[in-house]
This record gives C-alpha cells, sequence and structure tokens, in this order.
C-alpha cells in the first residue's frame, strides 16, 4: 500500500468518525459529542477542532504528494 492509499484511508476513516460524532449527543449534557472538550484539563479545543486539524494536515500532505509527483 503507498503512502497516498494509506493517508486516503485515514482520511475516509477520520471523515466517517466526525460525521458520526456529529450525530451523536452526550447523554449528561445534551450536547454533541463532537463538539466536548478534546479532554479534561480545561481546554478550549474541541474534538471538532482536533479532528478538522488533522484532516486538514493529511489532505495537505496528500496533495503536496500529489504535487510532487506530477511536477519532479
Amino acid at each position: 500500500m503507498s503512502i497516498t492509499d494509506k493517508i486516503n484511508d485515514a482520511l475516509c476513516d477520520l471523515y466517517d468518525v466526525k460525521k458520526t460524532l456529529h450525530y451523536t449527543r452526550d447523554r449528561y449534557e445534551d450536547m454533541r459529542v463532537i463538539d466536548l472538550p478534546k479532554d479534561s484539563d480545561g481546554t478550549e479545543f474541541t474534538i471538532r477542532d482536533c479532528l478538522e486539524n488533522t484532516i486538514s494536515i493529511l489532505e495537505q500532505l496528500r496533495e503536496s504528494k500529489q504535487w510532487l509527483k506530477n511536477n519532479l
């Protein structure tokens, strides 16, 4: 499996997780799970923030890999 295939596979998994968490509510706070804090350390960053950042990084890696392949 090539690195591009691995990146694409990881992105598909993250898109699925993001979609599932978007529609899942926390039973105690009646919030979407994706909008809960990413940890219990008092952070302002949410699970959504972490997923979007990770997805963005992988998409950039995939694009730069494709650019390098097409231009070198």
